[in-house]
């Protein structure tokens, strides 16, 4: 299905093997060394459950593509480690520096282009549906000023009166029904499977039989936008 799909076992062997091909000379303390924190972190942790996670979003014909796990490590330490989080210049970091494509899983000389970042940031997450151009280039109608000159310290009515009790009971009305698929449910599962449940098994997350787990709402489409508008 993939290009190379290595276990977590193989890909140490394989950055084992790279590290030393490459850097066992005098640049070994400067390059590998000084960032043994970074390789430690990649060498511990499994993200063989990536593949399968994501394997729905791959269409079963055609050539074959890059490894999802190797994806997905190496935009892993893009937003970790990389210029600003452009993809761009993460693949020209790949291309230049061998030592962020063997981290990443890939061979120097041969590592996926930007297109193929993009594409996979599409399979991660997709919190908008394809409409951010949308919003970005609709024309906002300008704020009206207010009709009613207000006496001193008297505000403003709300526009919107009782849309709090209109979502209560809405959420009470649809409590018992499915709830609606999120657009980053790959990346909330990949979350569980590589680094929560991990974490639990080894103890770092104390008692989980009396865990306070709270979230937020990082989905959630809000009212608000920079033309102080609701959308």
């Amino acid at each position: 299905m993939f290009k190379t799909e290595r276990s977590h076992k193989e890909f140490q062997n394989h950055l084992f093997f790279l590290l030393n091909a490459y850097y066992a000379n005098d640049h070994f303390f400067r390059t590998v060394f000084l960032n043994a924190s970074i390789i430690f972190k990649t060498f511990l942790t499994d993200l063989t459950p990536v593949r399968d996670i994501l394997l729905p979003t791959y269409h079963p014909r055609g050539e074959k593509p890059w490894d999802p796990v190797c994806l997905f490590r190496s935009y892993w330490l893009m937003c970790q480690y990389g210029d600003g989080g452009s993809i761009t210049r993460w693949v020209k970091r790949l291309k230049s520096e061998p030592f962020w494509a063997i981290i990443s899983g890939f061979y120097p000389g041969n590592v996926p282009g930007v297109g193929t970042f993009y594409d996979f940031e599409d399979r991660l997450c997709d919190f908008d549906s394809g409409k951010r151009v949308e919003r970005c280039t609709k024309m906002h109608k300008p704020l009206s000023k207010p009709k009613k000159k207000l006496k001193k310290n008297q505000k403003q009515p709300p526009k919107h009166q009782g849309v709090v009790q209109r979502l209560v009971d809405r959420i009470l009305r649809d409590e018992d029904k499915p709830q609606p698929e999120r657009a980053d449910k790959y990346l909330q599962q990949i979350f569980k499977e590589c680094f929560v449940l991990p974490s639990a098994k080894r103890g770092l997350l104390g008692d989980t039989a009396n865990l306070a787990v709270s979230g937020d709402g990082m989905v959630l489409a809000t009212g608000a936008s920079p033309m102080h508008q609701r959308l």
